[in-house]
């Protein structure tokens, strides 16, 4: 807006307007609030080597970082870019990952499952690798609880994604995280990957290494069977019927030969797909025993026998350990060990390691409780050879899978 010299101005304290401003008084007004050269001078200089500074500053600390980026990255050539939890479901894989990922740091990246009824204090599995798992089984008919899980066809699945008769989108945003440079360690976890190991293999850049974990297969057969009532309960309760079963319900609960079965065939394809692979072994046991010490070597045997790149956090924080070990979750553990003194033994396989006897839904000459005990010295017939190291000799004699690709023989009560 333009302002004419000939505008009114103002009133004056005496209520009168007093007389537009000539140019000689405003130059001289001026002259009167203009700062000595040498205090301008002065302060430009302040601001301008303050802003240099900062900026200095700034740049420096860039210049630095990415000074120790290459760096790193330059370390971490040729080291294993990370490794892969193989374990059953129920077998403690996520007390270990979370002991693992909190306490030393190792990689995860984001889109993390969040916890659950049945996994209290997280899964630490990436929700797009579950994912893209169930889109490889399902294109085989296959779930994770299937009887003929071991059926599974690794080859196919991978014929399935390059000929793209299947989603691939999750199976990418994995690859993009496990196949871009490191800086942190990766640990992926995820108990399909039992079965779907070589297909993964295939896809990413370099070979990871593998961390196998294992529980006892009563306890796990225990556990299943337990969290699929509990599943079973929340479904009819969500339905509005207490009382009674909703067609639109399904069954989730899991029999203990079924439990059995499962744990036979995902801890046997883990370790038939692993082999040739740097594995570091451990167990639920062994990580309840003494947590501290045992997620520690763990972790310097990733390190040092298999090359993983190193971890940023040296020594687990006992803080940790408390948070993630407590008894209390260890679900159905009592189911094995008040036994000892009370059941009798089924058979003993040597080493100390007995099948004791168990409590059963079905009467004792059954044709149910003979089919469970079958599958349950099957069973314990392999993890006894993982307790004392025979599983993991590349001349084991595997059970034949094949034969166990079929309908548990335990029939409706």
């Amino acid at each position: 807006m333009l302002l004419h010299r000939n505008m009114a101005t103002p009133p004056d304290d005496q209520g009168q307007r007093s007389s537009p401003a000539s140019p000689s008084t405003i130059d001289a007004a001026v002259r009167r609030n203009r700062k000595p050269p040498a205090i301008v001078l002065l302060r430009c200089f302040r601001k301008t080597n303050v802003v240099f500074l900062l900026s200095a500053t700034s740049i420096t600390f860039y210049v630095r970082a990415a000074y120790n980026l290459v760096n790193t990255i330059r370390e971490n050539q040729g080291k294993t870019p990370g490794f892969i939890v193989l374990g059953m479901h129920r077998s403690g894989t996520s007390m270990l990952s979370g002991l693992l990922v909190e306490g030393f740091g190792y990689d995860m990246g984001e889109d993390i499952m969040k916890p659950s009824f049945d996994n209290e204090k997280g899964f630490y599995e990436r929700n797009d690798v579950v994912d893209q798992n169930d889109v490889f089984l399902t294109a085989q008919k296959i779930g994770w609880n299937s009887n003929n899980i071991a059926s599974f066809d690794p080859e196919k699945a991978l014929e399935h994604k390059l000929k793209r008769k299947i989603k691939f989108k999750e199976g990418k945003k994995a690859l993009n995280f496990f196949n871009k440079l490191k800086i942190l360690p990766y640990l992926q976890k995820d108990p399909r990957m039992c079965i779907t190991l070589p297909t993964w293999l295939q896809l990413l850049d370099e070979e990871p290494a593998i961390l196998f974990t294992y529980r006892h297969p009563l306890e796990v057969a225990l556990s299943l069977k337990s969290r699929g009532e509990e599943m079973t309960r929340i479904k009819i309760e969500k339905e509005g019927n207490k009382t009674m079963m909703p067609k639109s319900v399904n069954l989730d609960e899991i029999k203990l030969e079924k439990g059995l079965l499962l744990w036979i065939s995902y801890n046997v394809r883990a370790l038939q797909y692993s082999r040739g692979l740097c594995r570091v072994f451990t167990s639920n046991e062994a990580v309840y025993y003494d947590p501290a010490k045992e997620v520690q070597r763990i972790k310097d045997e990733l390190t040092t026998k298999c090359n993983v790149i190193p971890p940023p956090t040296v020594e687990i924080p006992i803080e940790v350990v408390n948070t993630f070990v407590d008894p209390k979750l260890q679900h159905n553990k009592k189911g094995t060990e008040k036994d000892k003194d009370t059941h009798k033994i089924l058979k003993d396989f040597g080493n100390g390691c007995v099948a004791l006897d168990f409590d059963s839904d079905y009467e004792d000459k059954s044709v149910n409780r003979r089919a469970e005990v079958e599958m349950y010295l099957m069973a314990m017939k392999v993890f006894c050879d993982m307790e004392n190291g025979q599983a993991y000799k590349d001349d084991y004699e595997w059970p034949d899978l094949a034969q166990l690709q079929r309908p548990p023989k335990v029939t409706s009560p």
